[in-house]
């Protein structure tokens, strides 16, 4: 039987490694748990040296990440195939395989966490509740397949683990992107962790399905809700694990911009005017119709369609980039507006907050996010901010600017807004619209009306 990895990670809370595998009809969870008592033998080499990657420290037993994997794979066939019984009641749900080495041999045992699966189980909700809608309701809910037959196929590199390659049974050949949880993330994480990351995931479910509303240059409803079958009580539910979504073949925008830096050619201005327009579009949409925020606005977060648009996606509004998040917005202050003032444009007054530890977000950066508040209380705040990112990746865009690498995804924590010889192409009317959406004062950056109108100047002047 052959077995493709889905997920690998330590959990520190119980000195143990989680893995998710598939063989493309079902889905096995494994452990390996720490013995202090013994770093000779394989679950221990596997936890400690993933623990080192997690620390950015040298790993002791293995080279390198992928050759953990394959050492944790090549343990789960050999015990499968010696011990098919028992992988065939770890199939079971709420049942875990564990592998463990006794007198240099590899063995598997069955572990029950029924209880956890349960809980698990009753953490997730079923399409209409999930997406608002009673189920008699005229607009009919999205497509719906079953976890079971989604097959792993290669790991995203994301920040939360969160997305895979994957194909479905019925069609191997057809890569989609799975983007969701599992049991195995409900035990790698622990109950309270695992609980924002499902928040994070249905938010952005709900975000997609309902509350954006339709905008060319926003990533459209998934193919399909991936959903799993329960049963309590007698009764049968479907309960959401996530979506998949279409692959792209034009990749990401941070992944051409850096090409573009590393093959040393030029990205033309038309292409840099029409993609900040499509920009301003997207989130003069979002902030006026939809009336939201995303908060996380980078290359990274977009991808590039057949027709080479922009496509937002990642609106699990859930942590943001240092480099693209406003200063003002870092949880570290509240605002109100002035009553003095003209209507459409009345300051804003930001005050450090000297008050006691705010969480609203423990596993993000930062862990007060102040955007579901200002949207409420201010949403020109949220505007203003929105318009910072909005700068920040303008100038990520003209100036070309390859991305870093930290913790599992792509970074930019180390750049500042500089011009080089590689935006000695860009007009500087363009380089002064990115200054004054990176204004330190928010009440002095260019509002979103006005940069929407600015860049569709700009593409028209071009067309010319």
């Amino acid at each position: 039987m052959s077995w493709q990895l889905w997920k690998i990670a330590a959990s520190r809370d119980t000195s143990k490694v989680f893995a998710l595998l598939s063989n493309g009809s079902d889905h096995l969870t494994v452990v390996f748990e720490y013995n202090a008592d013994s770093t000779q033998r394989l679950e221990s080499q596997v936890y400690l040296d993933l623990c080192a990657l997690d620390d950015h420290q040298p790993t002791c037993f293995f080279p390198n990440k992928p050759a953990i994997c394959s050492a944790a794979v090549k343990a789960v066939e050999s015990v499968c195939a010696d011990g098919r019984e028992t992988t065939r009641r770890a199939l079971q749900p709420g049942q875990i395989l564990q592998i463990s080495t006794a007198d240099g041999t590899l063995c598997g045992s069955l572990v029950d966490r029924s209880a956890e699966f349960a809980a698990f189980c009753s953490s997730l909700k079923q399409p209409a509740a999930l997406l608002g809608q009673d189920p008699g309701a005229a607009k009919s809910l999205p497509d719906v397949v079953g976890l079971e037959v989604v097959r792993g196929e290669e790991p995203f590199q994301s920040y939360r683990g969160a997305c895979m390659k994957v194909s479905l049974s019925k069609n191997p050949k057809e890569f989609l992107v799975f983007k969701g949880v599992t049991f195995f993330d409900y035990l790698q994480l622990g109950p309270e962790s695992f609980q924002y990351h499902l928040a994070a995931c249905y938010r952005e479910i709900h975000m997609i399905n309902t509350a954006l509303q339709q905008h060319p240059n926003i990533m459209p409803p998934p193919k399909a809700l991936v959903v799993m079958t329960s049963s309590s009580d007698g009764a049968t539910e479907q309960l959401v694990n996530g979506s998949i979504y279409p692959i792209y073949k034009n990749g990401s925008l941070s992944a051409l911009l850096n090409k573009a830096r590393e093959e040393k050619y030029r990205i033309s201005v038309e292409r840099k005017a029409k993609w900040c327009s499509q920009l301003a579009s997207v989130m003069h949409h979002v902030h006026f119709v939809a009336r939201v925020w995303h908060q996380d606005l980078k290359p990274p977060n977009m991808l590039l369609d057949d027709a080479d648009n922009i496509l937002v996606i990642d609106w699990e509004q859930c942590g943001a980039n240092s480099f693209v998040l406003a200063p003002e917005a870092n949880g570290a202050y509240d605002v109100v507006t002035d009553v003095e003032g003209i209507e459409d444009r009345r300051a804003l007054r930001y005050t450090a907050y000297n008050g006691p530890r705010r969480v609203n977000d423990p596993i993000a950066i930062p862990e007060w996010n102040v955007f579901p508040h200002w949207v409420k209380e201010c949403p020109d705040a949220v505007e203003l901010a929105e318009v910072y990112s909005l700068g920040k990746t303008m100038w990520l865009i003209l100036e070309q600017v390859k991305a870093g690498h930290e913790d599992g995804k792509e970074d930019y924590t180390s750049e500042s807004v500089r011009w080089s010889d590689w935006s000695e192409d860009i007009p500087q009317s363009w380089k002064g619209m990115v200054r004054r959406c990176i204004e330190a004062d928010p009440n002095s950056r260019v509002r979103l009306k006005e940069l929407c109108e600015f860049w569709e100047d700009q593409l028209h002047k071009l067309e010319k």
